[in-house]
């Protein structure tokens, strides 16, 4: 079922759906690569689908690139190897799409700077934090899935964010926060600011 929340100027809706594909794209990654790849103003760089990409790192102050995944398949995996992110954005208009995330402390990280972030059909896990959106405006999260992050899910960088809703589970008996070892749900927890 989808649900739509608005925090801080933030909007997150919707569950993971199969692909947004609104996009051409102009520089495929191809399998193989690593290190840091930088997307200039305008580009949209494209993850092959179904290609695990190991010790790589989207990283780029420009504005309105896209990054996202071509070909069939499953989400391309962007494995960051333990870095401090998998993308790290501080420009505006910047669209992330059909990608999957993880082994690092942020999945995705948007520093304050970046305004008007779309992040949508991304899967974050394995990491500490699945994604940070910095104290920048006019973010949209959709149709994602951050799941098995070691802390949490979306960490909002603003003193004046207002937590709407959450849930948090915990698995095989764990306390949250701890990784599941079956993937057995033993506990759920919601939240909804004001009730009902």
């Amino acid at each position: 079922s989808a649900v739509s929340v608005t925090v801080n100027n933030i909007v997150i809706v919707g569950d993971p759906s199969p692909g947004s594909g609104n996009y051409t794209c102009s520089r495929t990654i191809s399998a193989g690569t690593t290190g840091v790849i930088a997307p200039k103003t305008g580009e949209v760089v494209c993850f092959q689908r179904g290609t695990t990409y190991n010790n790589i790192r989207v990283v780029s102050g420009a504005s309105t690139f896209t990054v996202g995944a071509t070909g069939t398949g499953l989400r391309p995996i962007l494995d960051g190897a333990g870095a401090a992110s998998v993308i790290n954005v501080s420009g505006t208009g910047v669209n992330i799409y059909d990608i999957t995330v993880q082994n690092t402390t942020y999945g995705i990280d948007v520093s304050d700077a970046g305004k008007n972030i779309v992040i949508d059909n991304v899967e974050a896990l394995k990491n500490i934090h699945g994604m940070r959106l910095g104290a920048g405006s006019g973010h949209v999260v959709s149709n994602c899935s951050l799941h098995d992050n070691s802390q949490n899910g979306i960490v909002f960088d603003s003193d004046n964010a207002t937590k709407l809703r959450e849930t948090k589970y915990s698995y095989d008996g764990l306390p949250y926060g701890d990784p599941p070892t079956k993937g057995d749900i033993t506990q759920e927890e919601k939240f909804l600011q004001g009730g009902t």
